[in-house]
């Protein structure tokens, strides 16, 4: 099940031991520069000291892939650990470079909240957010949602994971891509677009307030990890959906497990006002477009049609 049916992306960007992952990720970092040195110029950007440190990251995120490229090409194909699972090690330092990057332009107020309230408004009613999200439910549901919200990253990785240790090289390095792709293309639209969210414009409902241990979580986990400007598109869903997607096209099983939490992130991050309704709505659709377009462009022996 590993081979692969006709060229396709896998074969079309690898280029002197540098795998498609190592093209994804040296592009993002490229595009994240210039995003950087382009705020820097029309006076958005960090501070000269923050943004030599900034520049130096992104330079490392370059070295990196160097390495994995040597790790791959001195291991035997698709068994060096680090050529094929180093995007586990940066994506959670790059979402942190998100807040820093998107600093001065919270400062300025320069936020797209009143363009996605507009759209959200015609979506979902104009009294959507007051209404319906952030309302305390009974705590079955609760916890029920923030497990599943709080369960995100072992999912994500979870997916991957799975079909590699079946053996599934092939499936398991197209996962990693597109999981990746998922995450790298939510990053460049919160450097474009930034976006702080409804916690951020309105406050956490107090309908909440001193609720279950869950929601306490939830809020704790955003208030100590977020990064402004990170709302739109809901990374939680594209991501989440995305391994489901990718992990249940492996190993059916996997996605009876984790199809319950995937749903359960898609209605926690609107139930617990984390996103709008619209950020979880693009995220989905952002997930759909980039599987889809990866079983073409990669494709494997019994695909989905």
């Amino acid at each position: 099940m590993t081979a692969i049916s006709r060229p396709g992306l896998a074969a079309g960007i690898r280029m002197e031991g540098f795998a498609p992952l190592d093209v994804l990720t040296a592009t993002y970092t490229a595009c994240s520069a210039t995003v950087l040195l382009v705020r820097s110029v029309v006076g958005e950007g960090v501070s000269p000291l923050e943004l030599r440190w900034l520049l130096v990251a992104h330079a490392l995120l370059l070295v990196l892939v160097v390495l994995a490229r040597r790790a791959r090409l001195a291991a035997a194909p698709g068994y060096s650990v680090l050529a094929e699972w180093y995007p586990v090690l940066i994506l959670t330092a790059i979402y942190a470079s998100i807040g820093l990057v998107n600093a001065p332009r919270e400062a300025l107020g320069l936020s797209g909240d009143p363009l996605v309230l507009h759209w959200e408004s015609r979506l979902a009613g104009p009294q959507y957010l007051d209404r319906w999200a952030g309302h305390a439910g009974p705590p079955i549901v609760n916890w029920g949602l923030a497990l599943s919200y709080l369960a995100f990253f072992p999912m994500v990785i979870a997916a991957p994971m799975v079909l590699w240790l079946q053996g599934q090289r092939a499936r398991a390095q197209r996962a990693i891509f597109g999981i990746t792709l998922t995450f790298l293309a939510c990053y460049l639209v919160f450097l474009l677009f930034p976006v702080a969210g409804p916690a951020y414009v309105r406050g956490w409902p107090e309908t909440q307030a001193g609720s279950d241990l869950p929601i306490r979580l939830v809020r704790s986990l955003n208030d100590q990890g977020d990064s402004w400007g990170s709302a739109f598109p809901s990374s939680h869903v594209a991501a989440s959906a995305a391994a489901l997607m990718l992990g249940m096209n492996g190993c059916r099983r996997l996605g009876t497990v984790l199809l319950p939490i995937a749903v359960g992130i898609l209605l926690a991050v609107v139930y617990f006002r984390v996103h709008y309704v619209l950020d979880a709505v693009a995220g989905l659709a952002l997930a759909t477009l980039i599987v889809t377009t990866l079983y073409r462009l990669w494709p494997l022996r019994a695909d989905p049609t």
